[in-house]
């Protein structure tokens, strides 16, 4: 198997290169980070001092490069310079510069944070180094778990991944073929970082939704920075920057002076993979131990999931739910309210959840009969909202529990609420939001977890599926570890992002330490079910909105307010409510008062997305608008962020031998150039 890159590098602005020494001794290429815009002379200083103290190659970050660049940097290439990155956007401009390089031996890759090369001269570079959503600094709309996925079909360039890489996900996308990937904010309390006690301390308690990404949501263009009390600088970026994109950024940025010295006075760019700073330091202390642990990740993991078969038939989760697979599929509110396309995804081999929202009265006693008489015995689940008025979830208890579901998810839910449900007889999933809240959760009894990252449709919270995956890895596997709990009594989805055979390969290979102790995993889907020619031939989405869904080459966040986010396809509605956005912060509304405007036009519009009807008026009955009417109002909520969604879901039947583990794993043997043994070319035709 080809080795795993790892870059070590500074986050943006963090001057020296002991990070970037620690690193290439210990074998990876430290990096001189001068991404904020350094010019050479301003960095010669610590080129020569990696240079001088770098065993092996080593390497350079920056923004462009002049051809008058390349005289300075001329004797380094014979004291290790070996790697170059540059932004994508300045592939043209620094081309002279970079073929000089590039004929002396330097690899030049070139960050990229879109799916859209915009015609750069990717024939100059030597790989692709794709920098995710929860990377610091400068970053796009896509998370790295989406921008990968994306990239993969598009090149055959190396790729390399930088934000949310740990050991897992080193081992997730080493089995798909990415070449390696980078670190720099998870290793800041290594023991070679220098940092002030004071910002030892905060660091060391970060969980990563404390990072912000500040910029333009309708385009997607940020610049992300740790956030906190008294950060005056930080919150000063946050008022003055939110709409702008990157053109506007820049400028903003560079006025300000970085806060690695001083947090409340400068810029902290820090991505949420700081979450992993402090467990890193207490499991590892040295930048070495990380890479070793990375190394030893990527020959274990892959090994555990070819054996263990996570994703398949009849595997470990599928017995437990009575199911032919392990995929359940997700509730979606005013789309998953339909028993006869519960009874199609039932036949495709997977879990219905028949999403209950706000429903009550004889709307819901209809709904619930409808699904037991077309489900008879087979299973099926009701999707619950933790957060729901009480006396509603009661209502909607009592009238479930009569039906005898055969099991619940909850969404924004508390452990007693599953607890009460377990008791009554229905299994319970549980949304984690962090993995601080994994002890608490086991210690109420609970054993049945949803993992979804900011990834999925509809409702999202802060954390990117690598990030959020791997966090609750790490703490599931520690408590387990325990033995107060044994694994196989629990029961896990992961969920953001999964839609085909590599990105469930890659849940599987990034999961393989809870399948070790015995943990039984699924994956759960919501939005690759909206390509599926069921959904609309059973009512519960009308043509239209699965129109919108086949046309859709981009998704954005309808953020109301801070935490108040769905991710939605980017409509004509998508469009106005970014305007009325900037319209109340140009106006100098209240952000509260903003709010509730904001949260007023979002609602109902989902109804009038998948269903194509409205209600005019308290009390009004429903009526059925026309499809431009439609087109215009909806914000075809619950839509993955992937681009374009089309190109990645597929009907019932194709998607459920896609996503057979002995298919995932043949497509990482091709993608990985690597033997595995025990793995099979063709598997079962679900479908047929």
């Amino acid at each position: 198997m080809p080795e795993f890159v790892k870059f070590v590098l500074a986050p943006a602005g963090l001057r020296g290169v002991s990070l970037a020494i620690a690193g290439s001794r210990a074998g990876g290429i430290g990096i001189v980070n001068g991404e904020l815009g350094e010019d050479i002379p301003s960095l010669l200083g610590d080129l020569d001092s990696l240079a001088t103290h770098a065993r092996g190659a080593w390497g350079l970050k920056v923004v462009r490069l002049e051809a008058a660049d390349v005289e300075s940097l001329a004797p380094f290439t014979g004291r290790g310079l070996r790697w170059l990155i540059v932004d994508l956007a300045s592939l043209a401009s620094s081309a002279v510069a970079i073929d000089s390089l590039r004929g002396v031996g330097v690899k030049v890759l070139a960050e990229v944070r879109t799916s859209d090369a915009g015609g750069a001269p990717l024939d100059r570079v030597d790989g692709l180094l794709l920098k995710g959503n929860e990377a610091g600094g400068f970053v796009g709309e896509d998370s790295s778990f989406i921008l990968l996925q994306k990239w993969l079909g598009r090149t055959a360039l190396p790729l390399y991944l930088r934000g949310g890489l740990t050991p897992h996900v080193a081992a997730a996308c080493s089995a798909v073929g990415v070449a390696g990937g980078v670190l720099d904010s998870q290793l800041l309390l290594m023991d070679e970082v220098e940092l002030s006690e004071a910002l030892r301390t905060l660091v060391g308690n970060l969980s990563g939704s404390e990072t912000v990404a500040v910029g333009d949501g309708e385009r997607g263009e940020y610049f992300r920075i740790l956030v906190r009390p008294g950060h005056a600088a930080a919150r000063a970026l946050v008022s003055r920057g939110e709409g702008l994109g990157l053109d506007g950024l820049r400028p903003l940025v560079a006025a300000e002076a970085m806060g690695w010295s001083d947090p409340a006075r400068g810029l902290l760019p820090m991505g949420q993979d700081a979450c992993f700073a402090a467990p890193w330091r207490k499991q590892y202390r040295h930048v070495a131990a990380v890479l070793q642990a990375i190394d030893e990740a990527i020959g274990s993991h892959l090994k555990t999931a070819v054996d263990a078969a996570t994703i398949a038939e009849d595997a470990p989760l599928a017995r437990s739910l009575k199911l032919r697979l392990p995929i359940v599929q997700g509730p979606m509110t005013r789309v998953s309210d339909s028993a006869d396309f519960a009874a199609a995804v039932a036949d495709g081999g997977a879990l219905p959840m028949v999403a209950f929202a706000l429903l009550k009265g004889p709307p819901l006693e209809r709904l619930l009969a409808e699904t037991k008489k077309r489900l008879g015995d087979r299973p099926w689940g009701i999707g619950l909202l933790g957060f729901a008025p009480q006396a509603l979830l009661d209502e909607q208890l009592a009238s479930a529990t009569e039906f005898g579901p055969s099991y619940a998810i909850i969404a924004g839910g508390r452990p007693d609420q599953a607890v009460r449900l377990e008791a009554a007889g229905v299994p319970t999933f549980l949304h984690v939001p962090s993995a601080n809240l994994i002890p608490l959760f086991l210690q109420e009894g609970a054993r049945r977890f949803i993992f979804e990252g900011r990834e999925c449709g509809g409702h999202i919270g802060p954390l990117s599926s690598f990030v959020l995956w791997s966090s609750m890895v790490d703490r599931l596997d520690a408590e387990l570890a325990k033995n107060a709990v044994a694994g196989a009594e629990v029961e896990l989805l992961f969920a953001g992002g999964i839609h085909d055979a590599a990105s469930s390969a890659m849940v599987q290979v990034l999961v393989a330490p809870l399948v070790a102790r015995g943990v039984k995993v699924g994956i759960l889907m919501g939005s690759a079910y909206l390509f599926t020619e069921e959904i609309v031939a059973t009512g519960a989405i009308v043509p239209q909105f699965q129109q919108e869904v086949l046309a859709c080459e981009q998704t954005v966040n309808l953020e109301s307010g801070p935490g108040h986010a769905s991710r939605c396809a980017y409509t004509p509605f998508a469009r106005d409510f970014f305007k009325t956005r900037v319209e109340h912060r140009e106006n100098g509304m209240p952000a509260d008062e903003s709010r509730a405007i904001l949260d007023d036009l979002i609602l109902g519009r989902l109804r009038i997305a998948s269903k194509g009807r409205t209600r005019r008026g308290l009390n009004a009955d429903l009526e059925t608008l026309s499809d431009a009417e439609q087109r215009s109002l909806d914000c075809s909520d619950g839509v993955d962020a992937r681009e374009p969604v089309a190109n990645v879901c597929r009907p019932r039947d194709s998607l459920a031998r896609e996503l057979h583990v002995e298919h995932a794993v043949a497509r990482v043997e091709r993608l990985a150039n690597v033997p595995l043994e025990g793995a099979s070319e063709t598997g079962h035709d679900f479908g047929r």
